[in-house]
C-alpha cells in the first residue's frame, strides 16, 4: 500500500514469537555468544555443547524456560499424533538429516573420562547424541544416550523432531529426510513409520559413498582445525608473554588459558589426525601450561 512505511528486517525488534515464546534477550545473548567453528564457519554441535558446559547459569535459565513452554503447550502423544496433517507444512527441497555422534566417555558417576584413559578404566560408559538438523543448520532436536541407541529411541527422536521440536521450531515435515548409515540396523523398525508419512515427503538411508565423502571431508577439516588452533594458540601465547613482561598477571593468565583451551579442544575433537600434528600440538600445549604456571607466580 502506498505511503505505508516498511519495517527493515534487520532493524525489527525481536519479540517472544521470534524465539518460540522464549525470552528474546536471553536467546540473542546465547546465540551471539556461541562463535562459529573456525574451520567450517558454522556453529557445530560440539560448539553448542561446549558453550552449554561452560555457561551453566545461562543454560539452566534456557532449560527452565523451555520446560515452562512444554508445560503450557501440554504433552504431545507421539504415538497418536496426526502426522498426515503436517503435509501442508512441507516446503519443496527442504531437507533434514538424522545423525549420530560419539560425545565421549563418563564413569559410573557421570564424571567425564579422558579418552586416552577410557581403555584402562573400569565402568566406563560411552556417550552418544542423536540429532536432527535442517538445511539451514538448525538443530530441531538432540537426544543424549548412554551406549548406542536402540530402535525405539531413534524412532521417538524422529517423531519428536517432527511433532515436538526444540523451540523456536514448530511442528512440520521436510520434503526429504536422510538417515545416517550408522542407523542401518534400525531401518526395518523405522521404515513403517517413515513410509506412512504423507507425500511429497520422502526419505532414504545415507549411501556408503556419501558417508565416505563426508568422512574424508571431516578428516581434512580436522587436520585444518588443529593447525588453526595451533596458530591461534601461538598468537595468544605471544600476547601472554607480552603481558608477563609488563607484569600484568590477569592478562597473561587469560591469554595462556585461551591458548590452552583452544589446543585441548582441538586435540579432543580430532583424535584421528596424523601423529606429527598431534605431537606438535601437545608440545605447544605443554609450553602454554608452563608459561601459565609462571604467570600464576606473578603478584596480582
Amino acid at each position: 500500500m502506498a505511503g505505508k512505511k516498511k519495517t527493515s528486517p534487520s532493524k525489527a525488534k525481536a519479540g517472544p514469537s521470534d524465539f518460540g515464546g522464549l525470552d528474546p534477550e536471553l536467546m540473542k545473548a546465547i546465540m551471539g555468544n556461541i562463535p562459529p567453528n573456525p574451520v567450517t564457519g558454522r556453529v557445530e554441535m560440539q560448539d553448542i555443547m561446549k558453550y552449554m558446559t561452560n555457561n551453566p547459569a545461562e543454560m539452566e535459565e534456557l532449560v527452565s524456560q523451555m520446560n515452562g513452554l512444554k508445560t503450557q503447550e501440554g504433552s504431545v502423544d507421539l504415538a497418536s499424533y496426526d502426522y498426515a496433517s503436517l503435509a501442508k507444512t512441507i516446503k519443496h527441497e527442504s531437507f533434514w538429516v538424522v545423525q549420530l555422534e560419539h560425545m565421549g566417555f563418563t564413569d559410573s558417576s557421570g564424571a567425564p573420562v579422558d579418552p586416552s584413559m577410557a581403555g584402562s578404566s573400569s565402568n566406563v560408559r560411552q556417550l552418544f547424541i542423536i540429532y536432527v538438523y535442517d538445511e539451514k543448520g538448525g538443530f530441531r532436536l538432540t537426544q543424549d544416550c548412554t551406549g548406542l541407541p536402540d530402535s525405539d529411541l531413534l524412532l521417538q527422536t524422529i517423531r519428536r523432531a517432527i511433532a515436538q521440536p526444540l523451540p523456536p521450531f514448530k511442528p512440520c515435515l521436510p520434503w526429504f529426510l536422510m538417515v545416517s548409515i550408522k542407523f542401518k540396523p534400525h531401518v526395518p523398525n523405522i521404515r513403517p513409520f517413515l513410509d506412512s508419512l504423507p507425500p511429497p515427503f520422502h526419505w532414504r538411508l545415507e549411501t556408503l559413498d556419501e558417508a565416505s565423502t563426508v568422512s574424508d571431508g571431516v578428516y581434512k577439516l580436522n587436520e585444518e582445525g588443529v593447525r588453526i588452533a595451533q596458530d591461534f594458540a601461538a598468537k595468544r601465547k605471544r600476547t601472554g608473554d607480552e603481558a608477563m613482561a609488563k607484569g600484568d598477571r590477569a592478562a597473561a593468565l587469560k591469554a595462556y588459558e585461551e591458548a590452552i583451551d583452544n589446543l585441548a579442544d582441538a586435540l579432543l575433537d580430532n583424535p584421528n589426525i596424523n601423529e606429527k600434528d598431534i605431537r606438535n600440538a601437545k608440545r605447544q600445549l605443554i609450553g602454554c601450561y608452563t608459561r601459565h604456571a609462571k604467570a600464576l607466580m606473578l603478584k596480582s
